[in-house]
This record gives C-alpha cells, structure tokens and sequence, in this order.
C-alpha cells in the first residue's frame, strides 16, 4: 500500500469514528486538541523565559491569537488561489466557445 492510500485508509477511518460519535465525544475531543494547543503554547513561553503565571498566560493568549490569524490568512490565500484557478478555468471555457461560435458563423 502506497502512502497515498495510508493517508486515504486513515481518513476514512477518522470519519467514520467522528461519525459515529456522539455530540459529548466530538465535544470531548475538540476540548483535547485545544487543550493541547495551549499546553503547546505554554511550553514554548516557558522556554522563552516567561517566568510569572502572568507572563505565560499573556505569551500563550498572544501565541493563539498569532496561530488563529495565521490560519485565517492561509486559509483566504488558499481560496483566493482556488478562486483565481476556477475564474481561468472559465475564461478558458469562454474562449473555446467564443472561437466555436465564431467558425459557427
């Protein structure tokens, strides 16, 4: 099995148990992943020398507004090259049609 069908398989797998589970497990679990951002984060501004409770929950609160931002303008570079793809995709269409209906005439 190539590495492109693991990737597939564990997909499928991921779904299907997300699928499966009830409203307090998806609950549960989406409380997991972010616990364990901030605990990231936490670890990361103890060892840049946050010292004080303080100072960490500043450096952590900071850290996720940074991590948030960055996603949001991954995820609109993502759409807008999509989008940009899609609209060329069109105006290629276009074009074809355009010379068809021309040698139509």
């Amino acid at each position: 099995m190539d590495a492109y069908e693991r990737r597939l398989n564990a997909s499928l797998a991921s779904l299907t148990a997300w699928e499966k589970a009830t409203p307090e497990q998806r609950s549960a679990r989406g409380r997991n992943g972010y616990n364990g951002l901030l605990a990231k984060f936490e670890a990361e501004a103890i060892a840049e020398g946050a010292t004080t409770r303080a100072q960490i929950n500043r450096a952590v609160k900071t850290k996720h507004r940074l991590h948030i931002q960055r996603m949001t303008r991954n995820s609109l570079k993502a759409r807008r090259t999509k989008r940009d793809a899609q609209d060329a995709r069109a105006a290629e269409l276009q074009a074809k049609r355009d010379r068809a209906s021309e040698g139509r005439a």
